[in-house]
């Protein structure tokens, strides 16, 4: 199996979460999403994913340059 690229990995991903038997996940600066982190880790480990760098959030830009609750210029 050949490795994904990045866009793959978020099309994997989105799909897997919608299509799942657990049913899709509600997603939302309102809404409680602790329970997304173990999804991402299962999708990265069957997927064979590298893992994420200490300073993954100083990489992250946001589409509108913003997020409601993540300041990124600490």
């Amino acid at each position: 199996m050949s490795k994904l690229n990045n866009k793959e990995s978020i099309y994997g991903f989105v799909g897997w979460l919608t299509t799942r038997e657990g049913g899709a996940v509600k997603l939302g600066s309102s809404e409680d999403c602790a329970g997304l982190s173990g999804l991402i880790e299962e999708f990265a480990k069957v997927n064979n994913l590298d893992s994420i760098s200490k300073n993954w959030p100083k990489n992250l830009v946001h589409p509108s340059g913003e997020c409601s609750h993540i300041n990124n210029d600490s």
